[in-house]
């Protein structure tokens, strides 16, 4: 539902005609619904200059995602948009996920 508050233009024209404006289906595909039956550790990335999701959705999802204590690595790109524009951000989203992946994944550094 936020995200049909805060996004304008285009986006949320397509966005309007393809799933609508119920309150009830909004709720009800909501990641912020289903924050609580998250349980495994998380990896958020934003690009803050993103113009399809605005970065107040990702920051809300982290928040409320450790808000129930699951451990959520939070990655915010400040020169991206809607994913990775460059080849250095790309170098550092590839880096970080890999790190996370191994901190969170490969048995002896589980449950850290």
């Amino acid at each position: 539902r936020t995200f049909m508050k805060v996004t304008s233009g285009m986006i949320h024209d397509i966005f309007e005609k393809e799933i609508g404006m119920d309150p009830a289906f909004l709720a009800s595909v909501s990641p912020s619904a289903k924050v609580a039956d998250i349980r495994a550790p998380l990896f958020v990335y934003a690009g803050a200059k993103d113009p399809r999701v605005p970065r107040s959705e990702a920051d809300a999802l982290v928040r409320a995602v450790r808000k129930h204590q699951v451990p959520c690595e939070y990655m915010v790109s400040q020169t991206d948009g809607h994913g990775t524009s460059t080849h250095a951000g790309s170098v550092e989203l590839f880096a970080r996920t890999v790190h996370f992946l191994r901190e969170r994944l490969v048995p002896e550094n589980a449950g850290r």
